[in-house]
């Protein structure tokens, strides 16, 4: 499914390209070049603030360069996003190890060994849970962010012309899906 979702990202963020000026301006060229770095880092690092940080220095832009970046923010942005991540499903901010501990107790501080030792795994499991939330919760911020941008940019006719170009690629999927609702949220 991830595949395929890149797959219809590519399509889609290629349509949105060719949507583009012919001619780069210097403040497209810029703002491109700040988008590579940015993708470059976000890729590295898996951290979209670089990203989310770019997108904030389209507002004002002219049309022209904010579709010269959006293609390739969303397209790191698609490759990266888990379609099964849940904004709604947030780790917990304190595990409880049972028997008479409370939560968020040091595992230091239980004196039974499996129990401190289930109580450890818990928390290794619960501290990966926060991190994958983090960088999925970040990176759809950052795709509404790319939907913002783009909206007001080109206001309601923004919404047409990314389903117009979703009907001629024949994308239907998560991906077109996902960004056209994120995009019709968009107040512009």
């Amino acid at each position: 499914m991830v595949s395929h979702i890149k797959s219809i990202g590519l399509s889609l963020c290629g349509a949105l390209f060719a949507l583009s000026a012919a001619h780069a301006t210097d403040s497209e060229l810029l703002l491109k070049d700040a988008a590579s770095k940015a993708i470059s880092e976000f890729e590295m690092t898996g951290d979209a603030s670089p990203i989310s940080r770019t997108i904030w220095k389209l507002t004002g832009q002219p049309s022209g360069a904010v579709l010269s970046v959006c293609p390739d923010i969303l397209n790191a942005l698609y490759e990266a996003a888990d379609p099964a991540f849940d904004v709604d499903r947030a780790p917990f901010k304190n595990i409880s190890p049972g028997g008479r501990y409370p939560a968020g107790i040091d595992p230091e501080a239980i004196k039974e060994p499996k129990l401190k030792a289930d109580y450890q795994e818990r928390l290794a499991i619960n501290r990966e849970d926060a991190e994958y939330y983090r960088q999925q919760y970040a990176i759809s911020r950052a795709i509404d962010e790319v939907a913002r941008s783009l909206r007001q940019s080109f206001g309601e006719m923004a919404v047409s012309e990314v389903r117009s170009l979703l009907v001629q690629s024949g994308m239907e999927a998560s991906y077109g899906d996902d960004f056209l609702k994120r995009l019709e949220r968009q107040v512009p």
